[in-house]
């Protein structure tokens, strides 16, 4: 409803207030402490936005940059409403128009708090589907979930800058020249940057914690196992930097080959047997024969095995003692199933941090 005169008075959120109405007095209106003569008297409009206020009211105030959010609106194709239910998100589906095949779902991003469980998982499973649907590799998935969200943030941040970049004839002018509607979409805007760049943070934040709950001693990257810093790797490291001819992780990076070596790495492990120190992890509990091997992985890692590994293996010790030791010598348990589990995997309990190194959670 609009009460005249009351309707004039300008919002501070932080003004305790009291209205009332009675059928003796009519409506009054109490600001609840003292105000200086000649001081204007202020309104409390309750917790909004400055999203509110800019839509509902037509300005924005700094004094109610506690109380704002950013509004993140994701749009799916209905046939993936059975996932969204999955992760508990039906009550928040929404429909433009019935029957359309295209569903909504709207999160809130709030300054000071922490990203919601729902939108890090929602982002994990489109991330890695395979993972979610079998419930494996979860804390990759969720790493990689916050990576990818973390990119669509900082993307629409860039957006966001960009437009503001686009006035600069806004900084030109002295602060108290700027028309008033100037200077409330620029609290908003500065509002929201604020709440995106907390967000990113978050994501940082979130995925080092899950990171952490992973002892290092139980994470192999190709940083490790070049660098080979406590002598486990010696052998299989020696082999792979003189079998490609590369000795840098960026090397292996730059032909996109990070997981596929790495893949060696771990069918060397598995041929190892028990003298592997991680014979205790998910590596030797999967099932052999490779039963469920996601189609394209399969093709990645056989066309791998039949383009390198095979030159590896046909490599003799009169031509290199170090790729004989471990390829040549153990040629016969150096098979294309091997390597293709291998690979099933790191794309199950790995992520692709971003240095673009893989990162497999034994």
């Amino acid at each position: 409803m609009l009460i005249p005169v009351v309707d004039s008075l300008n919002h501070v959120p932080t003004t305790p207030v009291l209205w009332n109405c009675s059928n003796e007095s009519g409506f009054t209106f109490s600001v609840c402490g003292n105000v200086a003569a000649g001081h204007e008297i202020f309104n409390n409009y309750g917790p909004k936005s400055n999203e509110e206020l800019l839509l509902g009211y037509g300005f924005c105030t700094e004094d109610t940059l506690p109380f704002d959010f950013l509004l993140l609106k994701l749009a799916f194709p209905a046939h993936m409403r059975s996932l969204l239910e999955s992760i508990d998100l039906a009550e928040n589906i929404q429909e433009e128009e019935a029957n359309s095949d295209k569903i909504f779902v709207v999160f809130r991003l709030e300054l000071n708090k922490t990203l919601d469980e729902k939108l890090v998982a929602l982002f994990g499973a489109m991330a890695r589907p395979d993972n979610y649907n079998n419930q494996t590799g979860l804390k990759a998935m969720r790493i990689t979930g916050l990576i990818t969200l973390k990119q669509a943030l900082t993307q629409k941040l860039s957006k966001l800058t960009a437009a503001i970049a686009t006035h600069q004839n806004l900084n030109e002018l002295n602060a108290d020249k700027r028309a008033y509607r100037y200077k409330s979409a620029l609290i908003y805007r500065e509002s929201q940057q604020a709440i995106l760049e907390a967000s990113i943070n978050n994501c940082d934040a979130l995925a080092q914690e899950t990171l952490a709950s992973v002892p290092r001693v139980q994470q192999i990257d190709l940083k490790m196992v070049l660098q080979n810093k406590d002598g486990y790797f010696s052998a299989i490291s020696d082999s792979i930097k003189t079998g490609f001819g590369m000795k840098k992780v960026k090397e292996f990076q730059q032909y996109g080959l990070a997981e596929e070596i790495l893949s060696l790495v771990l069918a060397h492990e598995r041929i190892k047997g028990e003298t592997s120190r991680y014979f205790d992890t998910p590596l030797f509990g999967q099932a052999t024969g490779v039963p469920e091997v996601n189609a394209d992985i399969r093709e990645s890692y056989e066309s791998f095995y039949e383009g390198y590994v095979k030159q590896l293996l046909d490599t003799g010790a009169d031509v290199s003692e170090e790729i004989y030791s471990v390829f040549g010598a153990n040629q016969s348990k150096w098979t294309i199933d091997g390597i293709v589990e291998a690979g099933q995997f790191i794309e199950t309990f790995g992520f692709m941090n971003e240095k673009g190194n893989w990162v497999v959670l034994m």
